[in-house]
């Protein structure tokens, strides 16, 4: 466990690049594969090109594959295939402990989830609040364009899935999503998440869609509930959708 394109587990990482790297956990128990680093890292201004991140185990990121209270700023993923078996996410694979991602972007990149749980952002966002906001992570400022996100069960544009009620509003905003998002078993799927948190998730400050995009092969403007779909004034491609994705048992 615990495997990085850099690190396995990981302190402070800035100004630091993997480019066409092999990235793998070869095991069914192996935990926390990452591009940059398997396990924790503060990790600014660092970038994941042309790279294949494969975990034959739980939570693989693009980035990190688990962070707890750790963060991912200013990096990104492109050209990038990120596979684990459960738990994937195109930055972190799952992040709890109030960890948080902002001012990233993922770039045609591909991830999945040969079993449950992948998301454009973070595969598993636990954000346990029995104490109030202390394990609720951040997810602001990020762009996740020309992705595909594709699971078995529960997947979604940002987040495979969630723990718990979003506690804080302000920690999930400014989010920007274009590309696919597949459930292969048919259900639990969702342009924000793959759960029942997805239609809370598109509530909060600044969630927004390209309208073309795919969710289980419907494009997003004509598979929401209420369609209002107003166009956004930072980006001409980009649409807010507040609204929740039909056909989806989450």
């Amino acid at each position: 466990s615990n495997i990085g394109g850099i690190y396995g587990n990981a302190g402070y990482v800035y100004d630091s690049f993997v480019e066409n790297v092999k990235v793998y956990g070869l095991n069914v128990t192996t935990e926390n594969v990452g591009g940059i680093s398997g396990y924790n890292g503060i990790v600014q201004r660092c970038g994941v090109m042309d790279t294949t991140v494969t975990n034959a185990g739980v939570k693989t990121g693009g980035v990190i594959g688990f962070t707890s209270g750790h963060h991912v700023y200013h990096s990104f993923v492109r050209d990038t295939t990120v596979t684990g078996y459960d738990k994937v996410g195109g930055l972190v694979g799952q992040v709890s402990g109030g960890g948080a991602i902002r001012y990233d972007r993922v770039f045609n990149t591909n991830v999945i989830a040969t079993n449950n749980f992948a998301g454009g952002a973070y595969g598993y966002f636990y954000n346990d609040n029995t104490y109030g906001s202390y394990n609720e992570g951040y997810a602001e400022d990020l762009a996740i364009e020309s992705v595909n996100v594709q699971a078995k069960y529960y997947a979604g544009g940002f987040m495979g899935g969630l723990n718990d009620e979003i506690y804080y509003s302000q920690r999930i905003r400014e989010l920007f999503f274009e590309g696919t998002v597949n459930a292969t078993g048919g259900q639990y799927y969702g342009i924000a998440s793959g759960d029942d948190h997805n239609g809370e998730l598109l509530k909060q400050p600044r969630i927004y869609a390209y309208e073309r995009s795919l969710v289980n092969g419907n494009e997003v403007k004509n598979s929401i509930k209420e369609e209002s779909v107003v166009n956004s004034n930072i980006l001409d491609t980009v649409s807010f959708l507040p609204g929740y994705v039909n056909s989806s048992d989450g």
